[in-house]
């Protein structure tokens, strides 16, 4: 019994250096867009994805989001990113065209920002949602490797489709 308790220990040791191994090699960086039509204008969606601190009430991977000091001269709100404490600093506010969002995150092993960019298009709005983000725990980088980069971003646009009460056109 012990013989196959000090294999199985073993193993557990190899598959996780393995693995460490393995993201030492994957790049550290990703880039995730995803892009929906929404039958409202512009300035509904902005309206909405601007309200931060009312994000925890339709974005299920926001569970907070409170107005702290500025940073670097920019709104910062501390959000609570699922399970994940972050500031999230307003680097770029061009309503209703662009914002973006640079991620400040101490302890959690990631860093990056969101980017949106709205266009009038036909009806109603283009919303290109692009996510730029490093992973610094070579462990986290074949999890990340190993799931959809998009995920985070597709479940948004449909939470704020939702918001919006109107259904989002994959692009």
């Amino acid at each position: 019994m012990k013989k196959g308790l000090f294999a199985f220990v073993i193993g557990i040791v190899v598959l996780v250096g393995a693995a460490v191994g393995v993201g030492y090699i994957l790049p550290a960086g990703h880039v995730a867009t995803h892009v929906v039509h929404y039958a409202v204008s512009p300035d509904s969606v902005w309206s909405v994805i601007t309200d931060f601190q009312s994000q925890p009430r339709w974005f299920s991977g926001v569970r907070s989001s409170i107005r702290v000091a500025d940073r670097n001269g920019h709104p910062t709100y501390r959000e609570d990113l699922d399970g994940f404490k972050a500031e999230m600093e307003t680097a770029e506010w061009d309503p209703p065209r662009r914002l973006v969002r640079v991620v400040h995150s101490e302890n959690a092993g990631f860093r990056g920002s969101w980017t949106w960019l709205l266009a009038p298009e036909g009806d109603g709005t283009r919303l290109t949602l692009i996510e730029q983000a490093e992973v610094d725990n070579p462990l986290f980088r074949v999890m990340v490797a190993m799931m959809d980069e998009t995920a985070m971003i597709r479940t948004y646009a449909d939470a704020l489709g939702a918001r919006l009460k109107v259904e989002p056109l994959a692009q």
